[in-house]
This record gives structure tokens, sequence and C-alpha cells, in this order.
């Protein structure tokens, strides 16, 4: 399953490179050999991390289940994001995003992620960074990925049968610690064979992370999409989120995600992505503004967020 080659005209840079680009990511410092993917070793352990992350208490949502449905679980889940206007006569074949990463505080049956939502029909993929005790087993910042399809959903690579994402990538692979730097995620369908791609980079490096084939889900195009911060404990008060303060209104302050765009059915790309709304219940915070360039950099449609513990 190929990349299509009209990546590159979509705005989206990408590049080759070895398997020492992104060797600081590794404890050996070398990471896989050319040509190899990282293989999980699944241990008793992760059978047990698996079985435990089952239900929606410990899985992310989106802001549009707690707006529009009511389930047992999401008022333990706190939203600070930007979503696409519910539409129906709009198709998404591709959404991006570029965010700083954090370390909030959490604590053991608690998670804070920052995350692109990426609806397609009733199913949808997440893609960011979170702190998830419960998942990792540590306090650390790393990268995830979400599938939710077929009536099944799991982290990563934790996908019995195989219906989840299919690795590709040698470093920027889900679970591995974010290190506190812009990073850059992209998920978008493959023209030729309608199959989903995920990338991932930071600076102007990127790397194919993974792919889900077209049959994994039941629609073929995207339907709805947000990007923002989500929290989720299962007593108050609900962890920190973003950079753990209220947002400012500047990029240089805040936790932020920048240069959001969206592709349509006939991969035009949008930058401004106008068609939007806020969304938080109370919590936390959320601010956006369109806006190309500032002193500090190029940060096209702009949203920050975020904010303290919350009672």
């Amino acid at each position: 399953m190929r990349l299509m080659s009209y990546l590159e005209g979509l705005q989206i840079k990408r590049q080759t490179h070895s398997n020492k680009t992104f060797s600081h990511f590794w404890k050996n410092s070398v990471g896989c050999p050319i040509g190899t993917v990282p293989i999980l070793q699944v241990t008793k352990d992760t059978l047990l991390k698996m079985k435990s992350l089952n239900g929606d208490n410990y899985n992310p949502q989106s802001s549009w289940s707690k707006t529009y449905k009511s389930t047992s679980s999401n008022g333990r889940h706190h939203f600070a994001v930007l979503r696409t206007l519910k539409e129906k006569t709009r198709r998404y074949n591709g959404a991006y995003m570029n965010t700083n990463a954090f370390n909030p505080l959490v604590g053991p049956t608690q998670f804070s992620s920052t995350r692109m939502h990426f609806q397609i029909g009733n199913e949808f993929i997440q893609v960011g960074w979170t702190v998830h005790p419960a998942l990792y087993h540590d306090f650390n910042s790393r990268l995830f990925v979400y599938t939710n399809a077929g009536g099944r959903a799991c982290y990563n690579t934790l996908c019995p049968d195989g219906f989840g994402m299919i690795l590709v990538g040698q470093d920027l692979i889900p679970g591995r610690l974010t290190e506190h730097r812009d990073l850059n995620f992209a998920i978008i369908k493959d023209k030729d064979n309608g199959n989903w791609w995920l990338l991932m980079g930071t600076g102007i490096l990127w790397e194919k992370i993974g792919v889900w084939p077209a049959k994994r889900f039941k629609e073929s195009f995207g339907t709805e999409i947000e990007w923002g911060g989500e929290v989720h404990s299962p007593s108050s008060p609900s962890p920190p989120m973003g950079n753990s303060h209220y947002p400012k209104g500047t990029p240089r302050l805040d936790s932020y995600v920048r240069l959001i765009t969206t592709w349509d059915e006939n991969y035009n790309a949008d930058n401004f992505v106008k068609n939007t709304e806020r969304y938080s219940d109370g919590c936390y915070k959320v601010g956006d503004t369109i806006y190309m360039q500032d002193s500090w950099r190029n940060v096209g449609h702009l949203i920050v967020y975020g904010g303290p513990k919350c009672n």
C-alpha cells in the first residue's frame, strides 16, 4: 500500500531520511534498521492492559458525543476544542494540525490529551499526544493513535485481529515520548485505493506512520473534524489540559494547535477552515483566530486552549 505521489501538492512536505533522523526518540540512539518496523512485544501485561481499557472510561471521545447524545461516561470527559460544523453535505478526505506538546500532571486513573479527531460516519480516528498512566504505565507525554471502527476500538497497535492501523513507520511510532516539541499530524485518504494514511513529523521532516485499509470503515469519507484538548477523570478534580494554564491569546505563551487544514472530497486544501465553532464545557477555555502570519511564525488558523485542574 503505497502513499500517493501527489501528497507534496497538498502542502504536506515529505522527505526520506535515514534511521538517524529521529534517533533521539530511541533509548539506543539508533532506532530500527532501514527497511524494518518496530514490533510490539505482546506480553501478559499487554493483554491485561487491553482488557482494562475496554469501555468508555479510559478511551477518547468526541465533543459531539457530549453535545448531542448522553453516554454513561461523558460527564467525566471535558473538552476545549474547535470543531467543524455538522453539515450533511460536507465530505473530507483529510485533515492536518501542528501542535506543541506538554506534560500536564495527571492522576493514575486520569488522562490529558491534545488530539485531532477525524470522524468517519459513526466511526473515528484520533491522533495526537497524551499523558495516560493507565495506557503507558508512566506519567510521560507520548504519541498516540486511537481507532474506533466496526464496533471495536483500540489504542495504537493494541488491536485484536489486526483491525486497527497497520504500522509502517520506523521512528515516530505511537507510544514514543513527545520530548516537548512541535509535532505535525496528518490523516489523508489515498486517492488511488481509498486507504487512510497517518503521517507524523517534526519540522519539515515527515514519516509515514501507518495505514488503515478502506474496508476498515463503513463510510469512505470524513464527516466532522475537531482539534484541541480532552481530559478524563473518574472523579473531581479533573486534570490540567495543555500547558495547564488558561490561554492568553498568543502561541508564544499558550498551548496551541495551528495551521489547521482540511481537504474536501476533491482534495482541495482549505487553510482557513471557517466552517467551525468553538466548544468547551466550562472547565477549560478555547479561542481561535484566522491569520496567516505573525511576528513569531506562520500560524494560519490558530487555536489556543487549556486550563488548570477543574472541580
